[in-house]
């Protein structure tokens, strides 16, 4: 605009104009499983396989994929889903993209994966829903390892900070059948206590009795 030039109304009331930005994200994980992977492949993304008939991943690549999945779920699976049918379309997409992609700017590729064919997906999603549902069975039997959730807390899992543990077992742990919080007494019963084993050990019995 000229120098002294006075802008009409329509100027003064229209929003100016601006380039959409497209979202990405940017990362720096604790520890990566597939640091070099590009040079493994002369700096090209490493090709994988997956038959359409069976979803079967085949090449000399796979187990870096596999351990790659295993660091997606561990690091950014979110806790507070109980349950891989519960995890929102959002959070698998994000965690397909960070297996394809390296975390940074570029968005430069790990793996060549077709994430637009179905049945690339679907493979992809099926070993997610594997390693989520084992990862949480490990966090939980890490949990009951301890006598108080005083304990838990102090200890836990190395793939979880002290804040997620809690999150999982404390916080937000809910009756299933009515949705109502818990209360750490019942808490406490219910994750070291079963109806035809009874109590996990002396330790837990006598904390659940001093309790009271």
């Amino acid at each position: 605009m000229a120098p002294g030039r006075k802008r009409s109304p329509s100027e003064l009331t229209q929003p100016p104009t601006t380039t959409p930005m497209t979202p990405f994200y940017v990362d720096v994980p604790m520890h990566t499983s597939n640091e070099g992977t590009s040079s493994s492949n002369g700096g090209k993304p490493l090709p994988i396989t997956i038959k359409p008939s069976d979803g079967k991943q085949t090449g000399k690549y796979c187990e870096k994929l596999s351990n790659e999945i295993g660091l997606t779920v561990r690091q950014h699976a979110p806790v507070r889903v109980e349950k891989w049918k519960q995890m929102p379309r959002a959070e698998i997409n994000t965690m397909l993209d960070r297996i394809k992609f390296f975390p940074c700017l570029t968005m430069k590729e790990k793996f060549a994966l077709d994430l637009t064919q179905e049945h690339v997906k679907k493979s992809l999603e099926k070993q997610l829903s594997d390693r989520f549902r084992n990862w949480r069975c490990d966090l939980h039997k890490h949990f009951k390892k301890f006598p108080t959730v005083v304990e838990a807390k102090r200890n836990p899992h190395e793939s979880v900070s002290n804040q997620k543990i809690g999150t999982i077992f404390v916080i937000d742990f809910q009756s299933t059948e009515n949705g109502e919080m818990v209360g750490q007494i019942e808490l406490f019963k219910l994750v070291h206590w079963k109806s035809q084993d009874g109590w996990i050990n002396q330790e837990a019995r006598d904390y659940y009795v001093r309790l009271f």
